[in-house]
């Protein structure tokens, strides 16, 4: 495992809810608690056409500058078992780069590479919690004194973040912010949030 120990700042993205809107494959496999049924999203809401039909969310432009700053490293944490498609889309809107500090992608089926063999299985079928709970104390590790922000839509893992000592960014509160100002006050206000993000995002959902 490669550490980081000069990195200050850490930016962790969720994809559905927060900068990707897929909601119309994601809905039909949500269960009652917010998870996704892995096997029903696998197999209805992963063919190519319906994952480019994939729209981006206002919160994606503040991904797209983070990655270009060569202060600030990235990673996307995500539920989804990536597929070919996933990732040419990503790469299409300009959320996944070559660039060194640009996000790298932990997935469920990355999972294997980081979990024991004896962790693997408990790990990859649990709660969107206690998933994203076992890459939280992952990155820790390998980003040990950075400065860590999470953007994600889902209460729990949110909840389990600010745990850990991780401020937890509510993507939902956040995108609403970014595009009822957009719609009021036009670029200008969005450039104002997105400065205001780096400092102190949590006053600006208060």
């Amino acid at each position: 495992m490669r550490v980081f120990p000069k990195v200050k700042t850490l930016n962790i993205f969720d994809l559905d809810g927060t900068v990707i809107n897929s909601f119309h494959r994601v809905k039909p496999c949500l269960k009652e608690n917010g998870d996704l049924d892995l096997n029903k999203y696998r197999d209805e809401a992963c063919q190519h056409d319906k994952i480019q039909a994939d729209s981006l969310l206002p919160l994606s432009e503040y991904m797209k500058k983070s990655i270009k700053d060569n202060d600030t490293h990235n990673i996307i944490l995500t539920a989804r078992k990536m597929s070919k498609s996933d990732y040419y889309f990503l790469r299409k809107q300009g959320l996944l780069t070559n660039q060194p500090q640009a996000a790298r992608v932990l997935s469920r089926d990355t999972l294997h590479k980081w979990a024991s063999a004896q962790e693997l299985n408990n790990v990859y079928y649990s709660s969107d919690s206690n998933y994203k709970s076992f890459y939280f104390q992952l990155i820790k590790t390998m980003y040990p004194n950075a400065v860590i922000t999470v953007f994600d839509d889902h209460l729990g893992v949110l909840d389990v973040a600010q745990n850990l000592g991780i401020t937890a960014i509510n993507a939902t509160v956040l995108n609403d912010i970014l595009d009822t100002g957009y719609y009021l006050a036009g670029e200008q206000f969005i450039e104002r949030v997105e400065q205001d993000i780096t400092q102190d995002v949590n006053e600006i959902i208060e």
